[in-house]
């Protein structure tokens, strides 16, 4: 604004009129020298001392008396007062900070005192106040700079209505600053304000009105507009005055931040369209930056520093500040662009385009690697990325985060992320690396040190390691029982000692998760550990304490995803129990009829698994009240739809005899194939065995029915199993189990041969046996083969071929490797090899073996029992009937399961030792502990009474013969009805060892040593 003209020849004028007059001579002399001073002070820009002039000559008189003395001209010394202090007011203002701040507020007021002054004094005559009217218009200034919006709209119309027309001030900023006022208001005024604001636009060129006011009433505008939430008024405004407002490119350098500050304040305010009208104000540093370069190229050979041209006025300083400016925000990575991307993808964002969001980030991150705002924009990438499934891309813009911003107060939450999504997106053995790579780098007691444990715990549980997960579960226990994981890795600890078949552990963790967490509100674990918690109890064979905590499922989480699962499991302790079956096949439809409605197929092909193995059995669905081949529809179900299943070769062998009976073999065969392959690669070869014995069945079974011979029907199957569809045939486990197999059935015809006395076929099937085998040794090195295999084979060829020492390296290979489960097995193996068919030395072994395992296992009756039975038949092999007593009645004194093997070894050595007592006393307890069984006790009490015939003893007055008879008789007596029923269903050794003791029964009545039960009968009749 400039200065209005000087007073100076008035103030002459009007002291000369007063030279006469002696009371006021000094005060007229003072005004004449006190005015031209402070006149130059202010227009040398010392307003300090314009202010101590001005203010030191106004406050000698009270405003009366001033008034009095020199008129109207008094005012004006007010007037220029105010201005000094306006201007004050101003410079300290510009300083910025509370007390600079406080201080121009002081000057402001003052300056508002001041020109209300000037105002008050008119004068008259040659004494008028020619600064009257425009002290208005400063006054409404100084009221605005105290953010007396509404007092300083009012004196700026009074100003406007009372303004003489000699007075001169800029028209334009009159406009500028009622627009101002009004948009400032406590409540915005937005229609006077943009009337104002409008006229001022349209005139700017002619009223010459300043870039920076401008900028400064459009701040206030835009200001308001968003307080107001008016964003309509925005956008309306923008499109009806973008021309006036926008500024040349090389104009814009310097408010640029001004105008990007507006945008992002208007899209924080979620008025989008507005905030990008905003930024579309700014032009590129690339537009800016060329027009700069082409206009000072222009005014390169102009002389003077500023200069006019057209309606702008162009500083060379200016020019090059701006320059510099923008070519500074380029190298720091900074220029325009940048927040015009980063607005626009958080508008995306805000709109739900979280794709379109990204692209524009990815652009930042291309593009803009120098920005400040990158470690914001790359924490978005990671975050977005995250939430749109790349899983990838957001890892990698979270590595680079924490790369380039380590100490950032995001990195903890990147780190943590970052685990978090790699866990989220189940690749667990990533997840274990990664944070194990971070842990140890991180502080405890930390969210990003709880998370690792976590992450590290959770991925080896998922991973099945078990035993390593065990130490990072325990240790997230301790240390975090307060993290949001706490649940989450509290189940995970007891579940983890379930699956390391530490079931104390288990149950003791479980219960305490149960009652620790017990909300199912806040628990989503709680249903998922009352099944485990079922399932420790079922594998212990605890089924009633199983049951408790299924009927807790089943009453409490019915509809919970784990229902079917528990219903399953239910169905299988039911099954289990006498006369369960009908309850569990309703517990089996009940989980099948879920996992349909809840569509989860997973949970529907476990569900078909448990129908069809119970259908499948025809004893058990009798027992439930169906039929066997009620199992079909279902197997069509599950055939149709889950041939990828892991229950497909369970399936499959459950449903085989009910397809045979209904002559499907055309789809048994080739469930089968799909089984055999599906399971070729599984660790579960109990699984693959028997898929493999039902195809070799169902396929002999087929061909036989369609009229070949057991032979052909072999070698038909051999060219099957040589080249057995999706096998690999360098899958050394499962093709050497299809060879063993191919001599199961070579060994049944070679069965069926030798029944029918066929030689010929014997002989060959016998060829073909020793050529599978050589086969499967030379195509199959035993280290090529599993540990479930070795034992396989091993027992195969020890109990089922005419070589069982061929079962050694088999057995011996497993013996080498680390103890597992078929370890105590293969130690039987070898024993029951060198104790058949070894030599004196290898029984010795194996003996020594057998008592080795007896004494490694003296908690196991059932494994101590089994050695000591093979070290009998040991013994029983070498014919060492000493021995054979010794450790039998060594047997008896410990073990059960095997007692009647070990008793009639006995009865054999009491024999052959000639220990006739023992032998009779034995052979009569194996035959009242197994009557029913006429294989065994019909020998027994043959021998036994024969035995009393020749070596018993007299027993209360009757001789052995007497007795003998009498125990010989009565058993025939009341076994013949019996023997007669059933003879045709016994094996010819036991009907011709009946017979045999039935006429000698019948010689010892005829010989007349003993008397009959008639005589016995007749003479008590006489007595």
């Amino acid at each position: 604004m400039k200065h209005q003209g000087s007073i100076y020849p008035a103030m002459m004028a009007a002291t000369a009129a007063l030279v006469c007059v002696a009371p006021t001579q000094v005060s007229a002399q003072s005004i004449q020298e006190v005015m031209p001073k402070g006149l130059k002070a202010m227009r040398a820009g010392k307003f300090a001392e314009a202010n101590q002039i001005f203010g030191d000559f106004t406050s000698n008189f009270d405003k009366e008396r001033g008034t009095r003395l020199f008129g109207g001209h008094f005012g004006s010394a007010y007037y220029y007062k105010g201005r000094s202090e306006f201007s004050l007011g101003n410079e300290f203002s510009r300083l910025g900070g509370e007390k600079n701040a406080a201080k121009a507020k002081e000057f402001f007021q003052s300056a508002k005192e001041s020109f209300s002054n000037s105002y008050s004094i008119s004068g008259e005559g040659g004494k008028i106040n020619k600064q009257q009217k425009i002290s208005l218009f400063y006054k409404a200034q100084a009221c605005q700079a105290l953010g007396e919006y509404r007092e300083a709209i009012t004196l700026y119309e009074k100003f406007l209505a009372e303004r003489n027309d000699s007075d001169k001030f800029s028209i334009g900023m009159y406009h500028v600053n009622l627009a101002t006022c009004n948009f400032k208001l406590p409540k915005p005024d937005l229609k006077a304000g943009m009337t104002a604001f409008e006229t001022a636009l349209k005139n700017r060129e002619r009223w010459k009105i300043n870039d920076m006011a401008i900028v400064s009433a459009f701040q206030a505008f835009s200001q308001a507009v968003i307080a107001a939430k008016s964003e309509s008024s925005m956008v309306d405004f923008l499109n009806q005055n973008r021309a006036v407002l926008t500024l040349k490119p090389y104009q814009m350098v310097e408010f640029t931040p001004f105008f990007q500050k507006l945008a992002s304040e208007a899209i924080k305010a979620d008025m989008l369209e507005a905030g990008f009208n905003l930024l579309a104000l700014v032009p590129s540093s690339e537009v800016a930056l060329a027009d700069i370069e082409q206009l000072s190229k222009r005014i390169k050979n102009v002389p003077v520093k500023q200069f006019r041209d057209g309606g702008d006025t162009i500083n060379k300083q200016r020019l090059a500040s701006s320059k510099a400016l923008l070519e500074k925000r380029i190298a720091k990575g900074d220029p325009p662009e940048v927040l015009a991307l980063n607005s626009a993808a958080v508008v995306h964002e805000k709109a739900g385009y979280l794709r379109g969001a990204y692209a524009v980030y990815q652009q930042l991150e291309k593009n803009y690697t120098k920005s400040s705002r990158r470690e914001n924009y790359l924490f978005q990438l990671f975050r977005i990325g995250s939430e749109l499934g790349r899983a990838a891309e957001s890892e990698a813009y979270g590595r680079s985060f924490l790369k380039n911003f380590p100490k950032s107060e995001r990195a903890e939450t990147v780190r943590v992320l970052i685990l978090s999504s790699i866990f989220k997106a189940r690749d667990y053995e990533k997840a274990k690396a990664t944070a194990s790579e971070w842990i140890d780098q991180l502080p405890k007691n930390s969210l990003q040190h709880d998370v690792c444990l976590h992450v590290i715990g959770g991925s080896l549980f998922y991973l099945g390691e078990y035993e390593k997960a065990k130490p990072y579960l325990e240790e997230h226990c301790k240390l975090y029982p307060e993290s949001k994981f706490a649940a989450t890795a509290g189940y995970l600890r007891a579940a983890n000692y379930s699956q390391l078949d530490d079931y104390e552990n288990a149950q003791k963790y479980l219960e305490g998760f149960i009652k620790q967490f017990s909300d199912p509100s806040k628990n989503i674990y709680l249903s998922y550990a009352l099944f485990d918690l079922a399932n420790v109890h079922f594998v212990q064979q605890e089924f009633d304490q199983s049951l408790v905590y299924l009927d807790r499922i089943e009453k409490e989480f019915g509809t919970a995803p784990i229902a079917g699962a528990a219903f399953n499991l239910k169905g299988s302790i039911l099954q289990s129990q006498e006369g369960g079956e009908e309850k569990a096949l309703a517990y089996f439809k009940k989980s099948y009829d879920m996992a349909k409605k809840g569509g989860s197929s997973s949970s529907e092909s476990e569900a078909l698994f448990y129908l069809i193995s119970l259908l499948g059995d025809k004893n058990a669905a009798k027992a439930a009240g169906a039929k066997q081949e009620d199992v079909l529809p279902y197997f069509d179900e599950f055939w149709k739809k889950y041939q990828k299943s892991p229950y497909l070769a369970n399936v499959v062998v459950s449903s085989a005899e009910a397809l045979a009976k209904a002559g499907r073999y055309a789809v048994l065969l080739p469930a089968l194939e799909s089984s055999i392959a599906s399971t070729a690669n599984s660790k579960n070869t109990i699984v693959l065995v028997t898929a493999i014995d039902n195809y070799s069945k169902y396929y002999i079974e087929n061909e036989i029915k369609n009229g070949a011979s057991a032979e052909a029907a072999g070698e038909k199957l051999k060219t099957v199993y040589y080249k057995f569809p999706n096998v690999d045939t360098k899958n050394a486990r499962t093709q050497a189990m299809l060879r063993v197999a191919l001599i199961g059935v070579y060994e049944e015809t070679y069965q069926h041969a030798k029944t029918e006395e066929n030689k010929d076929l014997m002989a060959k099937m016998q060829g073909r046996i020793t050529t599978t085998f050589k086969d499967l040794k030379a195509q199959y090195p035993v280290e090529q083969l599993s540990d479930f295999v070795l034992i396989k084979v091993g027992d195969y060829l020890r109990t089922k071929s005419s070589a069982p020492r061929q079962a050694l390296p088999y057995y011996q290979e497993l013996l080498k490797r680390k103890k597992g489960d078929y370890t105590l097995d293969a130690e039987f193996g070898v024993a029951d090899v060198y104790g058949v068919a070894g030599s004196k030395d290898e029984a010795a072994k194996a003996i020594q073996l057998l008592s080795d395992i007896e004494k490694s296992n003296p908690e196991d009756t059932k494994i101590g029992g089994q050695a000591v039975a093979r070290i009998v038949q040991i013994y029983a092999t070498q014919k060492n009937w000493p021995k054979v007593i010794e450790a039998g009645r060594d047997y008896l004194k410990k073990y059960r399961s095997e007692k009647l093997m070990v008793q009639l070894l006995l009865a054999q050595a009491y024999d052959q030792t000639k220990a006739f007592n023992d032998a009779i006393a034995i052979n009569m307890g194996i035959y009242s502990s197994n009557t029913s069984n006429w294989g065994v006790s019909v020998p027994a009490i043959s021998r036994a009474t024969e035995l009393m015939w020749e070596h018993g003893a007299e027993k209360e007055g009757k001789s052995r013969k007497q007795s003998a008879y009498e125990v010989a008789a009565r058993y025939i007596k009341n076994s013949r009805a019996s023997f007669d029923k059933f003879k045709d269903s016994m094996s010819e050794d036991v009907r011709t060892t009946w017979r045999a003791l039935d006429r000698r029964v019948q010689q010892w009545e005829e010989g007349g040593e003993i008397k009959t039960f008639k005589q016995i009968e007749a003479e008590q009749a006489n007595q």
